[in-house]
């Protein structure tokens, strides 16, 4: 009797206990989220969640949500996961789609986006939507996966962010980075169909070994950008009211521009690049030559762009401007020309510059060959400095403006 009444006790405790555990386990119940819970501690999806309204809400320090290969999916409005000052975060391995925005943060350090597919997330009514949206977010990571965008929405937008990094993501769509965001990097991705944005960006953003695809690069109001190693086709960069770039050892093909350089962009630096089956290799125009003071183009190749391997225009007086081209190749530029420049002369050369007497960049030790007009055509005279050691090979006209052996 005594061994029976003390296996029914034992069995009451431990049936108790297993009620017990069940109905206050948090892991447990963080495991099978709905949607629109906030999210305290890790979690991995076991199904698909289909929502009206938000996806997860995380609201605790060091939280891991694990998609684990299943979808949230919206209906065109609110996120897909969302955290406010929240830090430690990672968010990986799975489908956000069809929110107003994907993955939204704001305050959020230490943040980490792995192996994630965004698609057909933003509203092209608002700004601060998108794959992902993320501000005040210090030491960012987004890593593998796919982004792409819905047309006129945007893939990925980040404002006020410091140590941001973008890598190995194929990206579909329009990206900015904003509003003093700082110590950028953006590597091995490919961008598609919609241009990196850099607008208020300082102090050190490195752009290295992606490839743009009817894609590029714009830029106002960046500072210190590194472009080095990237492959561009049909993409070009363009940079106004910009200073200290540097775009180095890239290929830029069968564009409008490789490179197109506007108002107020001192100090850029164009260096051993190569640029084929563009309209122009590289553009430089501005009012005064002095707004592109300290504009360097050196060791770069420039093959058959139609109009002109480099064009150079200013029409406002300005003299002795500190800018250099040295040491380029030019071959076979000018074919398919269509335009003239301000002083109604065809651009039809290697390297042609069209600015007033002197300005004086130096050109020097430039190998001209076989382009339809002039290899080098720099006027009105005195209006460059001539560096010696240029060359002129099978170019109709030989060169202008400056000596050619």
């Amino acid at each position: 009797m005594l061994r029976r009444a003390s296996t029914s006790i034992t069995t009451a405790i431990l049936a108790a206990l297993m009620t017990i555990s069940a109905t206050s386990s948090p892991a447990l119940a963080a495991s099978t989220p709905n949607c629109g819970d906030t999210i305290t501690t890790n979690v991995t999806l076991t199904a698909d969640l289909h929502c009206s309204g938000d996806g997860l809400i995380i609201g605790a320090h060091g939280v891991t949500i694990d998609l684990n290969q299943h979808e949230i999916s919206g209906t065109g409005t609110g996120n897909g996961v969302s955290a406010v000052e929240y830090n430690g975060l990672t968010i990986r391995d799975g489908t956000i789609s069809g929110f107003e925005t994907g993955i939204f943060l704001e305050s959020a350090e230490d943040a980490t986006v792995r192996n994630m597919s965004l698609l057909r997330n933003g509203d092209p009514t608002r700004y601060q939507t998108g794959g992902l949206y993320a501000n005040i977010a210090s030491n960012l990571t987004v890593s593998g996966g796919t982004i792409v965008a819905p047309p006129a929405t945007r893939s990925l937008v980040v404002e006020a962010s410091n140590g941001v990094t973008v890598s190995g993501v194929d990206v579909t769509g329009p990206v900015g980075l904003s509003m003093m965001t700082e110590n950028s990097v953006l590597t091995r991705n490919v961008f598609r169909d919609g241009r990196v944005g850099l607008s208020e960006t300082y102090t050190s953003t490195r752009i290295e070994n992606n490839r743009f695809i009817r894609s590029g690069i714009g830029m106002s109001e960046a500072n210190k950008v590194s472009i080095t190693g990237n492959h561009f086709t049909g993409s070009p960069i363009r940079i106004v009211i910009s200073d200290e770039i540097e775009i180095r050892g890239n290929t830029f093909r069968d564009g409008e521009f490789g490179v197109a350089i506007g108002t107020t962009a001192p100090d850029v630096n164009i260096t051993g690049n190569v640029f084929a089956n563009n309209r122009y290799g590289i553009h430089v125009k501005a009012y005064y030559f002095a707004e592109n003071e300290g504009l360097t183009v050196t060791r770069n190749t420039f093959v058959d762009n139609a109009n002109a391997g480099l064009f150079i225009e200013a029409t406002g007086v300005s003299t002795g401007t500190r800018a250099s081209v040295t040491d380029n190749f030019f071959m076979a530029n000018g074919f398919a020309s269509t335009d003239t420049d301000a002083a109604g002369r065809p651009i039809n050369d290697g390297l042609h510059i069209n600015i007033p007497t002197g300005s004086l960049p130096t050109i020097a030790r430039n190998h001209t060959i076989a382009n339809a007009d002039f290899g080098i055509e720099a006027l009105p005279p005195g209006s460059v400095q001539d560096g010696g050691g240029n060359t002129s090979t099978g170019n109709p006209n030989g060169c202008a403006g400056v000596v050619c052996r």
